[in-house]
């Protein structure tokens, strides 16, 4: 087990600044790419665009950043939209053996 504590920054990048991309905090146009780790195993890294202000913020209280994006995307609907773009699970087909 390690004794590393999550989240944890992984890097901090510029993007294009006309890549169209959104602040997942504020809703401005993104300028940096923050990668950060939520645990150890491998692939669990998550990916987020933001502006100048919230980089900023990434680097000093990384928790404070995901909090503030969870909280904006509660708030500007992205869950309802998100969840009305997934199709309906359908239901379990019966599994259609023939025995001879």
């Amino acid at each position: 087990m390690t004794r590393r504590s999550y989240p944890r920054l992984q890097s901090v990048s510029k993007v294009k600044p006309n890549n169209g991309c959104r602040c997942r905090a504020c809703g401005e146009l993104a300028t940096r790419k923050v990668w950060f780790e939520v645990s150890y195993f491998r692939g669990e890294d998550e990916k987020v665009h933001v502006c100048d202000e919230h980089a900023a913020l990434a680097r000093s209280d990384l928790r404070l950043l995901i909090e503030k994006i969870v909280a904006y995307t509660a708030a500007s609907g992205l869950f309802r939209y998100i969840a009305k773009m997934a199709p309906p699970r359908q239901p379990a087909r019966p599994h259609s053996r023939t025995s001879k």
